[in-house]
């Protein structure tokens, strides 16, 4: 009932705001430079073609970007989980250069037409793909391109982090929906000067460690970790079983593993030698006991997938892989370990800093409001409803959920 009251209450303090200028439907286009340009990407032809020029654009912007933007990405999800002929991706061009790419997916709501940063529920963050400024003039010259050519009410951005390429113009130009979370995450700095996490987690490094002594009372201790290919998909299939397992006993629900469609995604992504996974494995005599799957960009690694054996959680066992990823990657020239919003719990054991992350929408029609309302937080206050509920309780109602 508290969400309810929320959402109602920022509502009706949103109704009278006007959203984004792009003047009356049918009038010209913001001025824009002479050899700027707005294609629109509908097809997976036309966004394979896209891909040298995206990979480009990526590498100019690898600093700035995080893996749920590259093209790798895209074309996994979009081949594998996008509803047929809803893509709509906004490249934008100054001459024949690729100056900024902002992957969309329309998406029909009881309300309207809206468009949603393209990838989720596997999408962590949203955000453009542009190496400097976003270009203001041709960007609005494309949302009006989106409103007029496919009816679009209203653009949204889950999870836009406070440092994201596009939040200064969404800060201008959209509004936030919702409350503010937070990404946490760890810089490696430390860690890879002294080789361990004994110097920035001490703690940690003595609980894993009788973590580790324990375990080697049992078996052979081994950890390894693999980039992208068959080996893998195959952790990524024992991860997932995993954490099914520990969500059933937990009475919780893990939507991004209750739709084929997104799951033979993440498995393509997986599977893809340059598409910037990492898997990493605990393994007792062979056995795989804790299994996380990442994803690198640039100086970035985003852990997407933790997972655990329920019999042996009570040692710590995700903890102790945690550790050896941390290290295993720092090692590697990994800057930051990102654990992703939202805050809390384990993470905060780990994360040495915060970025503020917010949902925005960008509403392109006096009609676009609710609808973008209830995209960006009726979910969430389902979500919070039932995560309140005791735990036999949940365990029932997780087929209605998923």
């Amino acid at each position: 009932m508290e969400e309810l009251v929320g959402i109602t209450a920022h509502l009706g303090s949103l109704a009278s705001l006007p959203g984004l200028a792009l003047g009356a439907e049918g009038a010209a286009p913001p001025a824009i430079p002479r050899d700027a340009r707005v294609e629109i990407v509908t097809d997976l032809e036309s966004l394979d073609r896209l891909g040298p020029e995206h990979c480009a654009l990526e590498e100019a912007a690898s600093r700035a970007i995080t893996p749920f933007q590259t093209h790798a990405f895209l074309t996994s999800w979009a081949r594998h989980a996008c509803p047929p002929e809803k893509l709509r991706l906004l490249a934008l061009r100054q001459g024949e250069r690729l100056v900024l790419s902002l992957p969309l997916v329309e998406r029909t709501t009881p309300f309207g037409t809206v468009a949603e940063v393209a990838g989720r529920p596997l999408c962590q963050y949203g955000d453009a793909l542009v190496a400097g400024a976003v270009p203001d003039a041709l960007l609005r010259q494309a949302l009006q391109r989106l409103r007029s050519d496919f009816g679009i009410a209203a653009v949204l951005f889950h999870a836009v982090r406070d440092d994201a390429a596009i939040a200064r113009w969404l800060n201008t130009n959209g509004q936030a929906i919702g409350s503010v979370g937070e990404a946490p995450a760890l810089r490696l700095g430390g860690v890879r000067e002294a080789g361990t996490i004994a110097a920035t987690h001490p703690s940690m490094d003595k609980r894993n460690g009788r973590t580790t002594r324990q375990l080697q009372k049992r078996g052979v201790l081994s950890f390894d970790i693999v980039a992208g290919g068959a080996e893998a998909g195959a952790l990524l299939r024992q991860g997932i079983a995993m954490k099914e397992e520990w969500l059933a006993n937990s009475g919780r629900v893990g939507r991004a593993f209750a739709d084929p469609e997104i799951l033979a995604a993440l498995d393509a992504l997986v599977r893809m030698p340059d598409g910037g996974t990492l898997a990493s494995c605990l393994r007792l005599d062979g056995e795989p006991i804790a299994i996380e799957i990442g994803f690198c960009s640039g100086p970035r690694y985003c852990a997407f997938l933790g997972a655990f054996s329920p019999e042996l959680n009570k040692l710590g066992v995700g903890k102790l892989q945690m550790q050896h990823t941390v290290e295993a990657l720092a090692g590697r020239g990994v800057e930051i370990y990102d654990l992703l919003p939202p805050g809390g719990g384990y993470k905060d054991d780990w994360a040495d800093h915060r970025v503020p992350v917010a949902d925005h929408a960008v509403i392109l029609k006096p009609s676009g409001m609710l609808p973008a309302v209830w995209v960006l937080r009726v979910p969430a206050m389902a979500k919070a409803t039932f995560e309140r509920l005791p735990r036999p309780v949940r365990s029932r109602l997780r087929f209605l959920a998923r």
